[in-house]
């Protein structure tokens, strides 16, 4: 039979991920602790006493720092013991410009962990760590208040959000970077486990030169880590709108390969069916063996806290690479084997010849070797019982043709001996079994015809009428796993083609709204064409002939945004609500940073509200 299989990595079938049979939220106190707005997490052992310590940081830039008490790992029993709400109290008063994004990673391979801080400005605050793996001693060597003293001159805009992680398999750490536009900075490290040197493959001034063309919309902040066990590093994101993204790493840990895993590719699988209260900040710890925790920090300072179960660990374990061949000379090999134990030696043989087919393996051998030696013996000790030399070589012949696969001929020659000479115990045994291995032969004639049918319809691109007879074919053969896997292909194929059809459809509209200069809605529509992920390269230059306009419309839109706050916290501050006008003023300097304006009625508001406070 011919088969058109295409060999690829299926796609784990994963229920929605926020379910409560998939990670539950857990108590951990932190839903009750506030350490001020834009709270983000990380975790970290750093006294070196085995368990996760944690830190947070806020929008004011500094650090809180939470030691970890507990005698048993999972459990939770933190001691604060610096609050980051002022320089004074701050861990080792560490800061940054503001909005601080702490990493802590052994950039020097020293033993102990140093410290990176993302923060407003777009730049990296790097302190290294001089102590020890238990009494760390921090000492600042780059500020970041400009790219002239960020680490590395690192400067992505707005907002930045480090991650480092080995990306390449090079035994040193490479960096992604997270940004107010949406996009992903990728640098690679250059240098060495003791000397970092890194140097910008995709700087990500627009869509085309963000990592893996990545655009989340506003405020990326992306986490590496080994989700499906398979020992690479998967990307998540999280944007502004409270969304997160998931991207799987389906090449290496020597050769990354990210595909997006989200509604388009899967419906069940899409980790952007959750959505946080705006800006998805989070981070993703191992606090206990075999399970993940999601931690999700949300503008107003709230932290919830997620724990991934067994079922979630089952969805997410990657499915192997499958040998189609291989799979099938293996499942007719386990029942040749069988049959072989229960003494049946000629329907044995039959299996086995149907492995052989598929793929030879060394296994065989010895089973081939066992069935000829016991179907030797058998057949002398029944042709012994016939005294017929006539019949017994008509009984040897129809055996003969029976192995062979000729089992019309052995039917005939079987039904000829029982006419002649007579029905005896093996005669019947035989001669049924040659009746049905042509009847199953006749099958599989149809089965071949509807896969050759399903591949030529395939080859035209009428993929209904493929997956049609494909399916007929199963029903024939249903233990045919190459036909199952030309059903999983033909299938996924059509999703495709429905994909594409709903892009052009969604392209069609975007370009009449910008014909007539309706651009808000050519943006939520180009928005939506990015949520359906990886497209085919002709469509995606159509979507990169409009990212001119749309990124003109996206411009004015950030204006008129920062323009609203602003004027919407002048009238707070007029009225006297000073903790909403702090809260608006903050906005618009998390969108834009130079807004001196919008830095001088934030410092106004605050010194207005703690007056306000004294006085009631």
């Amino acid at each position: 039979m011919k088969h058109f299989v295409i060999i690829f990595i299926l796609i784990f079938s994963v229920s929605n991920l926020m379910a409560r049979d998939n990670w539950e939220e857990i108590d951990t106190d932190f839903e009750d602790r506030k350490e001020g707005e834009f709270p983000t997490l990380s975790t970290i052992d750093i006294d070196g006493d085995g368990d996760l310590d944690i830190f947070i940081g806020n929008w004011d830039g500094y650090l809180a720092f939470y030691r970890n008490m507990a005698n048993k790992k999972g459990e939770f029993e933190y001691e604060m013991e610096y609050s980051g709400t002022s320089i004074k109290s701050s861990f080792q008063e560490v800061s940054t410009f503001n909005a601080a994004v702490p990493f802590w990673i052994d950039i020097d391979s020293d033993g102990d962990y140093d410290l990176f801080l993302g923060n407003l400005k777009g730049t990296l605050t790097f302190y290294e760590n001089t102590g020890t793996p238990s009494q760390p001693k921090l000492k600042l060597k780059n500020k970041g208040y400009s790219k002239q003293d960020s680490y590395s001159g690192i400067d992505v805009g707005y907002n930045s959000v480090p991650v480092f992680v080995d990306i390449d398999g090079d035994n040193d750490y490479d960096l992604f970077m997270g940004e107010r536009d949406g996009y992903i900075n990728y640098y690679e490290n250059k240098g060495d486990p003791h000397n970092a040197v890194f140097r910008p493959i995709d700087f990500a001034d627009s869509m085309n030169h963000s990592f893996n063309g990545i655009d989340v919309g506003e405020c990326s902040f992306p986490f590496l880590i080994d989700i499906d066990h398979d020992n690479d590093n998967d990307l998540f994101i999280g944007n502004w709108e409270g969304y997160l993204f998931f991207y799987r790493n389906d090449g290496t840990q020597f050769d990354m390969f990210f595909k997006e895993i989200n509604y388009a590719v899967s419906p069940q699988t899409s980790f952007n069916k959750y959505r946080s209260e705006g800006d998805c900040r989070f981070s993703i710890s191992r606090y206990v063996k075999n399970y993940f925790d999601f931690v999700f920090c949300k503008i107003n300072g709230d932290i919830t806290w997620y724990r991934t179960n067994d079922e979630f660990n089952q969805m997410f374990k990657k499915q192997p690479r499958v040998d189609v061949t291989l799979k099938m000379a293996n499942y007719y090999y386990e029942m040749a084997k069988e049959k072989y134990l229960d003494g049946e030696f000629i329907e044995s043989r039959l299996i086995l010849e149907k492995a052989k087919k598929y793929k030879e393996i060394k296994k065989m051998d010895l089973l081939e070797e066992n069935l000829n030696k016991e179907i030797k013996t058998r057949v002398n000790n029944i042709i012994v019982g016939i005294k017929d030399d006539f019949n017994k070589g008509n009984f040897v012949e129809a055996l003969d043709n029976l192995q062979k696969g000729k089992f019309m001929r052995a039917s005939v020659l079987f039904d000829q001996i029982k006419k002649n000479y007579g029905s005896f115990k093996y005669l019947e045994k035989y001669r049924s079994l040659a009746q049905k291995y042509e009847k199953d032969r006749k099958k599989i004639i149809m089965a071949e015809k509807y896969d050759d049918n399903a591949i030529d319809f395939f080859k035209k691109g009428d993929y209904k009428k493929a997956l049609s007879d494909w399916e007929r074919a199963s029903k024939l053969i249903p233990e045919d796993y190459t036909i199952v896997e030309n059903i999983i292909m033909c299938k996924a194929k059509m999703d495709e083609i429905e994909t594409k059809a709903i892009i052009n459809k969604l392209l069609h509209q975007a370009r009449d709204y910008l014909k007539k200069g309706e651009k808000d809605k050519a943006f939520k529509i180009y928005s939506r064409l990015m949520e359906l992920g990886p497209v085919p390269e002709k469509v995606q230059k159509d979507i990169n002939s409009l990212k001119g306009d749309i990124m003109e419309y996206k411009q004015k839109e950030y204006k008129e945004k920062i323009n609203r706050l602003y004027k919407n916290g002048l009238e707070y501050f007029e009225k006297g609500e000073y903790e909403k006008a702090i809260e608006h003023f903050k906005k618009v300097v998390f969108y834009n940073s130079d807004h001196k304006e919008a830095w001088q009625k934030l410092k106004e508001a605050e010194k207005k509200f703690l007056e306000k406070e004294k006085l009631e």
